[in-house]
């Protein structure tokens, strides 16, 4: 795949990766053929993305993916996916699931989804894949 994706050691072009899911992750089952959308959301507000986050998981049943920008501190440029969104409560998280962190845990860990929010935005490309 890091190929198709054409990743080298200065790292993956968001646009590629774009291009690659939205041509390979399909959903089989009935009424969720719906394909990623790429969107920029440098305008976007953290309640306009805490909605799509919810929609991508919910309603496509796929795992939104974000660039973001200082999420580990050295880190310059990530991807991450999000596989679980809470907000039931005041406090609204949402599960990363990110292979650099602690892998006795699958690679997943919850964060508060305005410092995920934040680290999307602050992205220089500022785009979600959703």
């Amino acid at each position: 795949m890091l190929e198709k994706i054409k990743t080298n050691k200065d790292g993956t072009d968001f646009d590629i990766l774009a291009a690659y899911l939205r041509r390979n992750a399909h959903n089989n089952k009935p009424g969720l053929e719906e394909s990623y959308v790429y969107e920029d959301i440098e305008s976007i507000d953290y309640y306009y993305w805490l909605e799509r986050i919810y929609y991508c998981l919910h309603n496509k049943q796929k795992p939104p993916v974000l660039d973001v920008y200082k999420f580990t501190p050295t880190s310059t440029g990530h991807f991450i996916n999000i596989d679980t969104i809470d907000v039931r409560g005041s406090i609204q998280q949402v599960r990363v699931v990110d292979p650099n962190n602690d892998r006795r845990y699958g690679g997943s860990m919850w964060y508060d989804a305005n410092f995920v929010f934040t680290s999307n935005i602050n992205h220089s490309k500022h785009h979600a894949l959703w």
